[in-house]
């Protein structure tokens, strides 16, 4: 079993899928280091502030950088997402990722029964991402530190965004993104150009439905046309390609080099060119 494999991923995959992993990685990454060796640190527990390694006593340089680097990925997201796709969700969303792993282990573990270890997992991971990203703006030390002046405040929003995140991860999961996340419904309205898309034939297709459990955010890939529908239509998927990766899976098991499903570039004139 390859890593891929370890983490959710089927055992056939597409290099767009592996692409879109590897920019994950580096996106869970990057919200670890920066806060970890004081790239941009603002810890308002204790009055401590860094930027690019620098002790400082003024929270708003590092909030400034922070805030320079969201709205410059935010305006080449916005860029992408309006002529190719939500590409956010997929290849740079934390959350987004998780909720796909939380997706692969519903299926693994909680449709055979094993609802408590589903439960204890997912709450963990909840747990590992919220802290992962309180690190940036308070010193986790203060939450095993009653006496600290700033302990109760910081252990009622570190515990409240826990029990909020648990919510949309772990009781939500896929409505989340489709139904719920601001970010997600945004997108959705400026996603306008679609050049980027899954297709579907009809003619190859087997009616095997992994497509269709293998959606994140329960879409029925085979039915992706309507350009204007935001909750079931192109507009509401976010191109992760684990329905192509299904398809071609149940494919290559049985004997066979081909899919019905494809990750493809559609251009002004409607004409269509299978990518992945």
């Amino acid at each position: 079993m390859t890593l891929l494999e370890l983490l959710g991923e089927y055992p056939y995959t597409t290099k767009y899928t592996k692409v879109r992993f590897a920019f994950n990685v580096i996106s869970a990454i990057t919200l670890v280091i920066f806060p970890v060796f004081h790239l941009i640190k603002m810890d308002f527990a204790n009055g401590n502030y860094y930027l690019w390694g620098h002790y400082t006593t003024n929270w708003t340089k590092p909030a400034v950088w922070a805030f320079s680097l969201w709205i410059a990925l935010y305006t080449v997201t916005f860029v992408i997402n309006y002529f190719y796709g939500r590409f956010f969700c997929s290849f740079i969303c934390t959350e987004g990722w998780l909720i796909r792993g939380v997706k692969v282990l519903y299926d693994r573990l909680y449709r055979h029964g094993k609802k408590l270890q589903f439960n204890i997992i997912v709450f963990v991971l909840n747990a590992i991402l919220t802290l992962i990203l309180l690190n940036w703006i308070v010193d986790l030390s203060v939450l095993l530190k009653p006496y600290h002046p700033a302990f109760w405040w910081v252990s009622f929003l570190t515990y409240g965004l826990i029990a909020l995140n648990y919510l949309a991860i772990g009781w939500l999961r896929q409505k989340w993104c489709r139904y719920f996340c601001p970010i997600g419904l945004y997108l959705e309205v400026f996603n306008q150009k679609m050049r980027w898309r899954i297709t579907y034939d009809q003619k190859t297709c087997t009616e095997c439905l992994e497509c269709v459990r293998a959606c994140p955010i329960a879409l029925d890939p085979r039915k992706l046309k309507d350009e204007l529908d935001t909750t079931s239509g192109l507009k509401a998927c976010y191109m992760c390609g684990k329905c192509v990766d299904a398809c071609m899976t149940d494919f290559r098991n049985h004997g066979e080099e081909k899919q019905a499903l494809h990750i493809s570039k559609v251009d002004d004139e409607g004409n269509v060119k299978d990518l992945f």
